[in-house]
């Protein structure tokens, strides 16, 4: 894991990179469910969050997990958000969801 912070003349920002392995039956879904509990946990306190895998690649290597082999995938997983606008997100709640027009015929 590697983390950086930008100044903040330049907007504050923290971007974390994780380089990391899923071990599951479907290793890639794995990683993917990763992201998304990164997205939403980091969301719930701070503005401008983005989670993005930079590489996403099946592996040869194998793991056993209680006693099972199971199939692995590698990441590379760039996370960025704004610490400073927190305070700016939690004053003014996010907008509800819109119906579609044809749902509200």
């Amino acid at each position: 894991m590697e983390a950086q912070l930008q100044d903040e003349e330049k907007g504050g920002g923290v971007t974390v990179t994780i380089d990391g392995v899923a071990a599951a039956r479907e290793p890639r879904s794995a990683a993917e469910d990763l992201r998304q509990m990164l997205l939403e946990q980091l969301g719930k306190n701070y503005h401008d969050v983005k989670a993005e895998f930079k590489t996403l690649e099946d592996v040869e290597t194998v793991a056993s997990i209680n006693g099972s082999s199971v199939p692995m995938s590698r990441y590379v997983l760039s996370i960025t958000f704004n610490p400073n606008a927190s305070a700016k997100a939690s004053a003014t709640p996010p907008p509800g969801r819109r119906k579609s027009k044809s749902s509200e015929q």
